[in-house]
């Protein structure tokens, strides 16, 4: 009878382990903060937000050149009406 409690103790002692170790693979391990999927969805969210940032820059750098070159084509379409006025005055 006691060897078979004992049998069970050490079943139960051994799936304690293994619970802890599962819990630990999935929540991460309390002691460190790392491991377990915590910290994937926490490298992920990083990504994404870099990745964000990195997206709004681009745009905001593509409305500056679009407006710089909307700018350059206004400035030379009123040159060369300017010039095309003189040099029709001229004759």
């Amino acid at each position: 009878m006691e060897q078979w409690q004992q049998q069970i103790q050490n079943t139960v002692a051994n799936m304690e382990k293994k619970l802890d170790q599962l819990y630990s693979a999935v929540v991460g391990n309390e002691l460190t903060k790392e491991g377990g999927f915590n910290q994937f969805f926490e490298d992920h969210e990083k990504r994404i937000k870099n990745l964000e940032r990195r997206e709004i820059e681009s745009n905001d750098f593509n409305k500056k050149i679009l407006v710089i070159w909307v700018t350059v084509c206004t400035v030379a379409g009123v040159v060369y009406a300017l010039v095309d006025l003189y040099l029709k005055s001229k004759r």
